[in-house]
């Protein structure tokens, strides 16, 4: 497995709550079981999942926009302007997790 996308994977993991013993397989799982249950399968083609992204990111700098340097607790944010950031910052890697997988899976068959 490429190096950065098993650190990439580890840090989803510990910040999604998961034990640093979860396997990749275990987490496909999960996302699979999470994407079935919704019936989103039909949506997640490559292009539909790269707009999703793109959206997701938008958002996110969309918060920080004409904001200049912020440190990391994001200090003079009220408790409403920085509700948002987790919530985007966890779907941003599941976006890339999905289709890092199709890719993974795509070339396995290939």
């Amino acid at each position: 497995m490429n190096t950065y996308f098993h650190k990439f994977i580890m840090r989803f993991i510990e910040y999604n709550g998961f034990e640093a013993s979860t396997t990749m397989e275990q987490l496909r799982r999960l996302q699979e079981d999470w994407v079935i249950e919704r019936n989103w399968t039909q949506y997640h083609s490559p292009r539909n999942l790269v707009l999703a992204l793109v959206g997701e990111v938008g958002e996110l700098a969309e918060l920080f926009q004409w904001q200049g340097e912020i440190a990391c607790s994001l200090p003079g944010w009220s408790e409403r302007r920085k509700l948002p950031v987790p919530h985007i910052c966890s779907v941003i890697p599941r976006y890339c997790f999905i289709l890092a997988l199709q890719s993974v899976n795509t070339l396995a068959r290939s």
